[in-house]
């Protein structure tokens, strides 16, 4: 079994980047700033004994939007399942070939729900986000800006 094409979404430098991965080794390489890091530290939380978290700082650049969307409407008239479905998430799909013959695929086997006998691919989409129940908190520190001046930034009260 192995993973063979990595996605992942609005994790720090990555808005949308999609990964295939070798059979012997596969080398990352680029620029200062460009997202290794990010590929890396996303595995090492995948892969940590501990369920994954997330801070606000995690989420891509490019998300930001959503989040100022959702901030607006939880402010206003809006439904907070509506606000919730707003908010952007931190998306990791995996797509894992297996051998169809093994006798064991260990946590695997609970994925595979294809019914074609000649089917050797599963994908996991692993989807974090802010809880629903959550947004008071969420919010809560996030100082409005001032609309007079133009100031369109994230800023947290000390």
């Amino acid at each position: 079994m192995r993973i063979e094409r990595v996605e992942i979404q609005n994790f720090r430098l990555l808005q949308n980047v999609s990964l295939g991965l070798e059979d012997g080794t596969t080398l990352i390489v680029g620029r200062n700033n460009c997202g290794k890091t990010s590929i890396a530290e996303v595995f090492r939380r995948l892969l940590s004994d501990r369920a994954p978290s997330f801070r606000l700082e995690d989420f891509s650049l490019g998300s930001h939007e959503e989040f100022w969307t959702a901030f607006n409407a939880f402010h206003g008239e809006i439904a907070r399942s509506d606000v919730a479905a707003m908010l952007p998430v931190v998306r990791v799909t995996l797509d894992i070939s297996y051998d169809i013959d093994a006798p064991d695929l260990g946590p695997l086997s609970e994925c595979i729900v294809d019914l074609d006998p000649d089917c050797s691919c599963a994908r996991i989409v692993l989807t974090y986000g802010p809880r629903a129940t959550a947004l008071e908190s969420l919010f809560a520190e996030i100082i409005a800006p001032n609309a007079e001046q133009g100031i369109n930034v994230l800023a947290f009260s000390a």
